[in-house]
């Protein structure tokens, strides 16, 4: 199965992510290609509002716990929703026994940043005003929604909110120019994404904020302070030197990381969960670290 399905992801999710299609076939495209991903049929997905938004609550049906999960979807900040996700936070939600929020935050171009950080944060604090402790919260995203849940972090520190017990940041983007040496060394053999898209959509993403800047330039963010993060990422994906820069850059200022590097798998293999044993490791891994967090 992990030689299948690359070239199933060429013919069918890449397309998805060409910007010579109209913006609007490919979101469409994405969420009924999503469909396809194994997401798990225990788990109730319930549409909701977080934070003046709508969104999506997902809950095992098994016993629950206090714990909650505000995970935020990748799609590169211009499509993906709760829905194309299903496959990773119906699992989180089976595996943690928490109670998982998906925010479906404003994309770009239509809305730059910070539009999207700002709803992130609305949602974090809508939780808290819900009567949710910090401590018993943990932040969680993919690609463009890791490099959201590391800015959201960021934004707490900055305006004095508690941090969350955790954070799960899969294949996230953090290099706001493309510029990490896996960019161009991988870039044709990624199943998913080519450099072009990703600096395309970057620029969209930050509108007049130029690509050096600390708040969508993570790489040189000051990491000091954060809550202990979990990074994930494939060897075969662009974005391997944003997560490998990542957990250097937050060590150095003493942040706990916990860093695993899947040889031979791409961008976000976590959605396919229900065909490949990777991902469902992977997946089961993070529960697990979660749970110890938490407690």
């Amino acid at each position: 199965m992990q030689k299948l399905i690359p070239p199933v992801l060429r013919g069918t999710i890449k397309p998805a992510f060409n910007p010579r299609l109209p913006l609007g076939l490919r979101r469409r495209w994405l969420e009924l290609t999503s469909r396809a991903m194994l997401a798990p049929r225990d788990c109730r997905y319930e549409a909701t509002t977080l934070g003046g938004r709508p969104a999506e609550r997902v809950r095992a049906h098994a016993q629950l716990n206090r714990s909650v999960i505000l995970y935020l979807h990748g799609g590169g900040y211009f499509m993906g929703s709760p829905r194309t996700h299903r496959a990773i936070t119906g699992r989180l939600a089976r595996l943690t026994g928490a109670t998982v929020y998906v925010p479906e935050y404003r994309l770009a171009p239509e809305h730059a940043y910070p539009a999207q950080l700002q709803d992130a944060l609305a949602a974090y604090r809508a939780l808290l005003d819900h009567g949710v402790a910090a401590e018993c919260i943990a932040v969680a995203g993919d690609s463009a929604g890791g490099h959201l849940a590391l800015s959201l972090l960021l934004a707490l520190r900055e305006i004095g909110l508690p941090q969350p017990a955790a954070a799960v940041l899969l294949s996230p983007w953090a290099d706001a120019g493309l510029d990490g040496e896996s960019v161009e060394r991988i870039g044709a053999r990624d199943p998913m994404l080519t450099p072009k898209w990703a600096r395309l959509t970057g620029a969209d993403f930050r509108g007049g904020v130029e690509a050096d800047d600390p708040r969508v330039h993570l790489l040189a963010a000051d990491l000091t302070g954060l809550p202990p993060l979990r990074i994930e990422v494939g060897s075969n994906e662009i974005l391997l030197s944003d997560a490998e820069g990542l957990c250097e850059a937050a060590e150095a200022v003493g942040v706990e990381v916990s860093f695993r590097r899947w040889d031979g798998y791409w961008h976000v293999f976590q959605v396919h969960a229900g065909l490949l044993r990777a991902a469902a490791e992977s997946l089961e891994g993070i529960a697990a670290w979660l749970r110890e967090r938490w407690a």
